[in-house]
């Protein structure tokens, strides 16, 4: 965002260190929305980690995985409204649903 990285955590990660261990934080990722301009996320990033499945909901042990894999990395965007999965705070949710496209919605 204009050359400043900013970091946050979800909402409901916040509620989890409230509430504690019975609440359950899922996050959700996107692969690709071309009518948003949002294209296919390079491999070396979570969403292309991710990108190969077919929608689904990822796990803690999962993106733990991933987030540990040498060389992954924040997918870079211009897009404002759309936050790419930064690798530092997939600790912060307990599962992704993950959807590898997005199409427009219908009329």
């Amino acid at each position: 965002m204009g050359g400043i990285d900013l970091y946050w955590s979800p909402a409901g990660a916040h509620t989890a260190r409230a509430y504690g261990p019975g609440y359950a934080v899922v996050a959700l990722a996107v692969g690709a929305a071309p009518y948003l301009d949002i294209g296919d996320p390079p491999a070396d990033t979570a969403e292309g980690a991710l990108a190969a499945t077919t929608p689904r909901l990822a796990t803690g042990a999962e993106l733990a995985r991933i987030s540990a894999t040498p060389g992954i990395r924040t997918r870079p965007t211009t897009r404002l409204g759309y936050i790419p999965l930064a690798p530092a705070a997939l600790g912060d949710v307990d599962a992704i649903l993950f959807l590898p496209r997005l199409d427009p919605p219908a009329a």
